[in-house]
C-alpha cells in the first residue's frame, strides 16, 4: 500500500479511525459546495408530485365510499374497511414510490462522489466500470452451484504495485420455469473480490464462515419455528380475505352484488365447516413444508460434512467450514489464525451473513453475502456527513483494505 494507514493486524477501531479523516474532508465538500441541496430539493418535489399524483386516483374510491355509506347507514364499515384495507393500500404504494425515489437520489449522489473518494481511501489508481468480473470467472471459482441470473450495481478495479483487484457489487440468482410460473431462488448478493495469485496451487482450497444452517445439529427443531411461521401466515392471509376483502370490493360496481352475496352465502351456510377444512388443509400444506425442509437441510449438510476437514485449531475449526479438493500439504500453509482472523474482521466490518474465500490455480476470489447495497454515500433522510452513511461506508472500504493488505504481505 502506498501509504500504511491501514493494516490487517490493526484493530478495527484504529482502522476507521485513521480512514475517517480522510472521508470527512472529501464529502464534507460536497455538501458545502450546494450541490447536494440541489439535488435533494429537485427529488424532494419530484416525490411531492408522485404523492399527490398517488392521492388523486383513489379520491374517487374514497368518495364513493363515504356516498355510499352515509346513504346506505353503512358509514362505519366504510371506515372499519378504509382503515383495514383501502389505507395498508395506500401507505405501501406511498412506501415503495418513496423507496424507488429515494434510491435514484442515493444513485446520483453516488455517481457524483464515488469514484472521487475511493481514490481518496484506497490511495490507489481506481477504475470504474460496468462490470469487472465475467461470469466465467465467477463459474471458474466454484464458489455457486447454480445460477443463471445477475445484475451488477457497482463494479471498479483498484491496481497497486503488487496486484490488480476486480470488484464487483452483485446479485445473482437461479430462475426456473416460465411465465407465471416463474421461480426465483436467491444465490447470491454482496461483494466479490477477484485477483490474481503469483502461487499457482495445484488444489483448491474454500474456506467460509459457518453460519446459523450450517452449525446446526437438529433440524428438527429449526424447521419447528418454519412450520409455525407457515401456519400463522396462512391464517392471516385467509382471514384478511374472509373478512374484509369483500368490503373493499364492494366499492367496485360490477362486483358489488356479486361477492356481497358469495360472502354472505359462505358465511351464513358454512361458517364452521369451511373454518374447519381450511385449518385441516393449513395443517397438511405445513406439515410437507417441514418435512420437505428437513430432508433439504439434512442434505446440505451431509453434503457439507463429507468435504469439510479439520485442521486441528479448535478455534478455527469452530467458526469455519474449510473444503480441499484433495490433501495436498501446501493448502495447510496457507490456513492460519490470522487468515481466519480477517475473514472474522471482514465479516464484521461489512455486517454480511457469511464470507467465503476461495484460492483455485492462480486466483484468489472473495465472496460477501451482506444481502444490503453497498457503497451508499446518502440519501433523503441523512446527508454523507450522516453518521450511520459514513460509518457504513467506511467499514466496507476498512475491510477491502485489511484484505488487500493481507494479500499482498502474506499470499503474494
Amino acid at each position: 500500500m502506498s501509504e500504511k494507514y491501514v493494516s490487517y493486524k490493526m484493530s478495527l477501531d484504529e482502522i476507521r479511525s485513521n480512514l475517517y479523516d480522510y472521508y470527512n474532508n472529501v464529502m464534507r465538500g460536497f455538501v458545502s459546495s450546494g450541490i447536494y441541496a440541489i439535488k435533494r430539493q429537485q427529488t424532494v418535489k419530484k416525490l411531492t408530485k408522485t404523492y399527490v399524483i398517488i392521492t388523486l386516483c383513489f379520491s374517487p374510491w374514497i368518495y364513493k365510499g363515504i356516498v355510499s355509506g352515509v346513504n346506505k347507514d353503512e358509514i362505519l364499515i366504510f371506515i372499519f374497511s378504509f382503515i383495514c384495507i383501502l389505507f395498508p393500500i395506500i401507505f405501501l404504494i406511498y412506501f415503495f414510490a418513496y423507496l424507488i425515489i429515494d434510491k435514484d437520489f442515493s444513485n446520483v449522489i453516488k455517481s457524483d462522489c464515488l469514484n472521487n473518494l475511493l481514490k481518496t481511501l484506497l490511495k490507489l489508481n481506481v477504475e470504474s466500470e460496468k462490470e469487472t468480473i465475467t461470469d466465467e470467472e465467477i463459474n471458474k471459482s466454484g464458489l455457486f452451484e447454480k445460477w443463471n441470473g445477475r445484475t451488477t450495481e457497482d463494479a471498479f478495479i483498484v491496481v497497486s504495485d503488487k496486484a490488480k483487484y476486480q470488484i464487483s457489487e452483485t446479485s445473482m440468482v437461479y430462475k426456473t420455469g416460465s411465465g407465471k410460473n416463474t421461480y426465483t431462488k436467491p444465490i447470491f448478493d454482496g461483494l466479490l473480490i477477484k485477483l490474481e495469485n503469483s502461487k499457482n496451487l495445484e488444489s483448491s482450497i474454500e474456506i467460509t464462515t459457518k453460519t446459523k444452517e450450517s452449525i446446526i445439529e437438529d433440524t428438527q427443531d429449526y424447521t419447528k419455528i418454519n412450520f409455525i411461521w407457515y401456519s400463522i401466515g396462512i391464517l392471516i392471509v385467509f382471514t384478511v380475505l374472509y373478512f374484509f376483502l369483500r368490503d373493499i370490493l364492494n366499492f367496485i360496481p360490477f362486483v358489488d352484488n356479486f361477492m356481497e352475496e358469495f360472502f354472505l352465502y359462505l358465511w351464513n351456510s358454512y361458517k364452521i365447516p369451511t373454518i374447519s377444512v381450511f385449518t385441516v388443509i393449513v395443517l397438511i400444506l405445513s406439515k410437507i413444508y417441514r418435512d420437505w425442509d428437513v430432508k433439504r437441510l439434512q442434505k446440505q449438510q451431509q453434503l457439507r460434512l463429507s468435504k469439510r476437514i479439520k485442521t486441528g485449531n479448535s478455534g478455527i475449526d469452530e467458526d469455519f467450514d474449510i473444503v480441499l479438493s484433495d490433501n495436498n500439504s501446501d493448502a495447510y500453509k496457507i490456513i492460519n489464525q490470522d487468515l481466519t482472523q480477517l475473514i472474522l474482521n471482514i465479516k464484521t466490518l461489512f455486517n454480511a451473513s457469511k464470507v467465503q474465500l476461495k484460492f483455485y490455480g492462480n486466483s484468489i476470489m472473495l465472496a460477501i453475502f451482506t444481502n444490503k447495497d453497498l457503497f451508499e454515500l446518502g440519501d433523503l433522510r441523512h446527508t454523507p456527513l450522516h453518521t450511520k452513511v459514513s460509518g457504513s461506508f467506511i467499514s466496507q472500504i476498512a475491510g477491502i483494505l485489511m484484505f488487500m493488505d493481507y494479500v499482498e504481505n502474506q499470499i503474494k
